[in-house]
């Protein structure tokens, strides 16, 4: 919720569209990165695993005990 709350920051009225929500339900996601390959990693500190998130596909573990 916090990354969501700081990209808002960032929107610029008809130039940066503001951000929108894709997954939900984490406690504490932090650090969104984008792979130019075509997917979304992230942290849920709080289970401390980071998810692999792939358009249109089921959410992933990527590494566990991270």
């Amino acid at each position: 919720m916090h990354l969501l709350r700081m990209a808002w920051s960032l929107a610029i009225p008809g130039i940066v569209k503001p951000p929108v929500p894709v997954l939900s339900g984490f406690r504490q996601a932090n650090g969104p990165v984008w792979s130019r390959l075509g997917f979304l990693l992230f942290t849920d500190a709080a289970r401390d695993v980071i998810h692999k998130h792939v358009p249109g596909a089921p959410l992933e573990t990527f590494r566990s005990r991270a």
